[in-house]
């Protein structure tokens, strides 16, 4: 097969290992559930075999701590073994080959402590499917809805004035649309006069020179 061939290959491969995958879901269920290691948390930090440590009879405990897997023996009666390793598997067996040398001593069969993984696994999963999940409150907006104002604001009566020290403010800026008084109330046409600024500015200041000629 060419490099191009192979490349083309790619999402059909791909496709088809998907699907392989889901195919395969219910089998590695079962295998999960007849899997005597039970892990204690979601994060699979966590795992347990046999029986629990205060039941008199021999169990074992694999945990992780970011750096080895830590594993913990004991037979019930006191006596614990402990080691670390750098792999999970490999902590498995060990605790598992030293649970079984534990229990042949108290004549505890293998289904005894495979069944009491199923029976602490039945128990999480029973746990996990009845957990309550909270309702979330629904946000809901507001039945009332901001409305502009539409009706119009009549000025109050009389002349509106216009401060005059505001108003030399804005003259001296340069606006191009001079400020004036306005009645709101009169009747007469209004006209806008516009006045160009530089004889605005010429008109107050003297068209920029002192009496004696020299300039402001």
């Amino acid at each position: 097969m060419s490099k191009s061939d192979l490349i083309a290959s790619v999402p059909a491969r791909m496709a088809t290992a998907r699907q392989a995958w889901l195919d395969g879901a219910g089998q590695r269920e079962a295998s999960r559930r007849a899997d005597p290691w039970v892990a204690l948390d979601d994060t699979e930090a966590l795992w347990q075999y046999g029986f629990a440590a205060d039941s008199g009879q021999p169990g074992a405990r694999v945990r992780w701590d970011d750096r080895q897997w830590h594993l913990e023996t004991w037979d019930g009666n006191g006596r614990v073994e402990r080691d670390a390793v750098n792999t999970r598997s490999e902590a498995f067996g060990i605790a598992t080959r030293t649970v079984e040398k534990f229990a042949a001593e108290q004549n505890i069969g293998r289904e005894a402590i495979h069944q009491a993984g199923l029976e602490r696994r039945e128990r999480r999963d029973n746990a996990a499917s009845h957990t309550t999940v909270e309702p979330t409150a629904a946000v809901v907006e507001p039945a009332d809805a901001i409305v502009e104002p539409t009706e119009t604001v009549s000025a109050a009566p009389g002349t509106f004035g216009l401060d005059d020290t505001l108003a030399h403010g804005l003259r001296a800026a340069g606006d191009v649309r001079p400020l004036h008084k306005f009645n709101p109330h009169s009747t007469r046409p209004h006209q806008q006069q516009h006045i160009d600024p530089m004889q605005q500015y010429e008109a107050e200041y003297g068209g920029g020179y002192e009496e004696d000629g020299r300039a402001v």
